[in-house]
């Protein structure tokens, strides 16, 4: 199960690997002013308290433990 795991994560690298390349080929290409990396993968704005209390209250709407 680990392994099937870890095949699926480093496949998916992968081909996010290979869209940046391609996409920013074709950045370079056009002239583009944005990346598809910077497009859909948004910075994180909560802060480290935020994000804490956002896994715990998923766990207890789960019905796991604080």
């Amino acid at each position: 199960m680990i392994d099937h795991c870890i095949s699926a994560f480093v496949e998916n690298q992968k081909v996010e690997l290979y869209r940046m390349y391609v996409t920013d080929a074709l950045k370079a290409a056009y002239h583009l002013n944005f990346r598809y990396k910077e497009y859909f993968d948004k910075p994180e704005t909560r802060t480290a308290e935020e994000i804490k209390n956002s896994i715990k209250d998923k766990l207890k709407n789960l019905g796991g433990t604080s």
